[in-house]
C-alpha cells in the first residue's frame, strides 16, 4: 500500500471536464487525468477510485536504478548460482551492452534500445543465433529485475527469427585429413616441440571426446569439484558435477575406446592436477591460460593448416575447438542411434542432435546403400516383405491323471 499517494480534483481553465492529479512520490512530478465529468461529486468519486487503485498496487514508479548497481546485484544474487559457462556468457553480453548502448540507468534498456542493440550486433557480423542468445540473456535479466522490484515493468522484446531453412551452426565438422594437418602445424604455431606435445594432447583429447573447450580445460585426474577422470577396468568415464554441466545435473559420461587409449597413455606418475594443461606460447607469459586464450591459439593452428569451416560475406572462419567437437559428433552419428548420441553430446534437446548431426552425411548414407547392393543383398532390398502367416489356434490337449 502506498499511503503517500493522494489524488485531488482540480479545475483547468478552458477545459470542459474536471481533472484529478497526484504528485509522484519518487519524481515529484504532477500526474493528471480527466475525470470525464463536470460535476464535482462525480469527480471526487472518480478521484477516490483512482487513489485506491494507485495505493493498492497499480502505481508504477519510475525506475531510478543505476545500470552498474543492477549489474552488480544480478551477478551476485542470481548469476553466481549458475554454471561458470553461463556466468561467462552473461558477463560477455553485459560488456557488449555497455560497449554499444552505454546505459547509465536500467530504465534505458527499452524495447527500442534493445532493437538498436540487435541491429548493431548484426553490423558487427554476429550470427542470428548469437543475437538471439544475447537477447534471451537480456530478457531473463530484465524479468529478474522486475521480480526484485528494481524495474516496474520489463520491455517487450522480440527475439530474432532466422530465415527458413537457415542453419545455426557457425562452423562444420572437419575431416580426419584436416585434423591431421592441424596436428602437423601445431609446432609451427607454439614454437616449441615440448609445448607442441601438450597442445597436441589437448587437440586429440577434444577430437576423441567431444568435450567443449571449457570442459576439456577443467578435466582433472583427482579433483571431484571439477570434471574428473574415472577408470573402470579398461574403460574411462568422465565425472561431471552439476554446477559445471550445461544441463545442471551430475553426470557420468562414457568415452570411446580411442579416448580411453589416449588417457591411458599418460604415465601414472603424471596423473595429477589437470589432464590438459597447454602452456603459453610466449616465455614472458606465466600461469594457466584461460579458455579464450586457448581458443584463439587453436584457431591460429586451424588457420595455419588452411582448414576453412565457413566463408560468409567475404569473411573466412577457420577451424576452432568447437569444430573438433562437431567432428566427434558427426563421426559418432554414424555408429550410434540419435538418442545415445544426444546423451554423449549432452544436448538439452533431441532436436539439436537431429538437426545438426543425424542424417546430414548423404555421402556416407549412399556408401551404405551401395554396399548393401554390392554384397548381394539387392534382391532382399527390393523384395516385398513376405506375408505373415496366421498362426493356427493352439489345440487342446486332455491330460489324464
Amino acid at each position: 500500500m502506498r499511503e503517500d499517494i493522494k489524488v485531488y480534483v482540480i479545475k483547468k481553465a478552458s477545459k470542459k471536464f474536471l481533472y484529478m492529479k497526484y504528485v509522484d512520490p519518487e519524481t515529484n512530478r504532477e500526474i493528471t487525468r480527466s475525470t470525464k465529468t463536470n460535476r464535482m461529486k462525480e469527480a471526487i468519486r472518480a478521484a477516490g477510485r483512482w487513489e485506491s487503485e494507485l495505493r493498492s498496487g497499480q502505481y508504477k514508479g519510475t525506475c531510478r536504478t543505476k545500470w552498474e548497481d543492477f549489474r552488480e546485484r544480478y551477478e551476485v544474487e542470481h548469476v553466481s548460482g549458475l554454471s561458470p559457462e553461463t556466468d561467462a556468457k552473461i558477463s560477455a553480453v553485459f560488456n557488449m551492452v555497455e560497449q554499444i548502448l552505454n546505459p547509465k540507468r536500467l530504465a534505458e534498456l527499452t524495447a527500442a534500445n534493445i532493437s538498436r542493440y540487435q541491429s548493431e550486433l548484426r553490423h558487427l557480423g554476429r550470427s542470428e543465433q548469437t543475437i538471439k542468445s544475447h537477447t534471451t540473456h537480456l530478457k531473463a535479466a530484465l524479468n529478474w529485475a522486475v521480480s526484485v522490484e528494481l524495474l516496474p515493468k520489463a520491455p517487450k522484446i522480440s527475439l530474432p527469427s532466422r530465415a527458413k531453412g537457415a542453419t545455426m551452426m557457425k562452423g562444420r565438422p572437419i575431416t580426419g585429413e584436416e585434423f591431421e594437418r592441424m596436428i602437423a602445424c601445431t609446432e609451427s604455431i607454439v614454437k616449441s616441440s615440448e609445448k607442441a606435445s601438450e597442445w597436441r594432447l589437448l587437440l586429440n583429447g577434444i577430437w576423441h571426446s567431444g568435450l567443449r573447450l571449457g570442459e576439456a580445460l577443467n578435466l582433472t585426474w583427482d579433483n571431484p569439484d571439477k570434471l574428473q577422470i574415472e577408470f573402470i577396468r579398461d574403460r574411462v568415464m568422465i565425472l561431471i558435477p552439476a554446477e559445471l554441466e550445461k544441463g545442471n545435473r551430475d553426470r557420468r559420461l562414457p568415452t570411446i575406446p580411442a579416448f580411453a587409449e589416449l588417457i591411458s597413455s599418460v604415465p601414472e606418475s603424471e596423473r595429477t592436477g589437470y589432464v590438459f594443461n597447454p602452456p603459453p606460447m610466449r616465455h614472458t607469459e606465466s600461469g594457466r591460460l584461460v579458455d579464450e586464450q586457448v581458443g584463439r591459439i587453436i584457431t591460429k593452428i586451424g588457420k595455419k593448416a588452411g582448414v576453412k569451416v565457413s566463408e560468409k560475406g567475404g569473411k573466412v572462419k577457420y577451424a576452432s575447438a568447437h569444430d573438433l567437437r562437431r567432428s566427434f559428433a558427426a563421426r559418432l552419428a554414424l555408429k550410434v542411434p540419435a538418442q545415445q548420441l544426444m546423451q554423449m553430446m549432452r544436448h538439452e534437446s533431441i532436436e539439436t542432435t537431429l538437426k545438426f548431426y543425424v542424417g546430414q552425411d548423404a555421402d556416407n548414407l549412399s556408401d551404405l546403400v551401395y554396399s548393401a547392393f554390392e554384397n548381394g543383398h539387392s534382391r532382399d532390398f527390393l523384395r516385398d516383405p513376405a506375408p505373415i502367416e496366421a498362426k493356427s489356434p493352439p489345440q487342446r490337449v486332455d491330460v489324464k491323471g
